[in-house]
């Protein structure tokens, strides 16, 4: 076999002028897409993670938020019970106090009605004494004068009363 020295040099010098080219013009730019996308989505994926993590530091910090804010809310209805608690506690006690004072002036009215009708009714039994007394003096008393005598000053201090 006869090899032509001159052609194999011409197609290895072709073929490295060829893979030059292709290197230059063709591998280059795509190695160097592929080095760019292979970057890109290097970063993406750090991206990602670095969001991931984000996310899970928000959630955390939710979280506490939300717990913070049933231990506030807890505390504020402990609070607002207490405070209801204590608002019906001063009305109740208010209450009894306005009812005691109540009793006492009731009962100091009463006592002081009771006083004056006492001395009202002292009034009249003396007044009907002196008359009873007068009328006795002026002349001597049977039995039936003593009746009607008591029966005319009831009248008169009766009929004195309703007019």
């Amino acid at each position: 076999m006869d090899l032509n020295f001159g052609l194999t040099i011409i197609s290895l010098v072709s073929f490295l002028i060829l893979l030059w080219v292709f290197n230059r013009y063709f591998f280059g730019p795509i190695l160097n897409n592929v080095h760019m996308r292979e970057h890109t989505i290097e970063k993406q994926l750090k991206d990602a993670a670095e969001a991931a993590q984000r996310a899970e530091n928000n959630r955390d910090l939710s979280m506490e938020l939300l717990k913070k804010s049933q231990a506030e809310a807890t505390a504020l209805l402990q609070q607002t019970r207490e405070l209801a608690e204590k608002t019906r506690q001063d009305i109740l006690e208010k209450a009894a106090l306005d009812a005691a004072e109540i009793l006492t002036n009731a009962q100091a009215k009463i006592e002081q009605e009771s006083r004056r009708a006492f001395e009202e009714l002292r009034s009249e039994v003396a007044a009907l004494s002196l008359l009873t007394a007068e009328k006795m003096l002026s002349r001597a008393i049977t039995d039936g004068d003593q009746l009607r005598l008591v029966n005319e000053v009831i009248n008169s201090r009766s009929s004195a009363h309703a007019g």
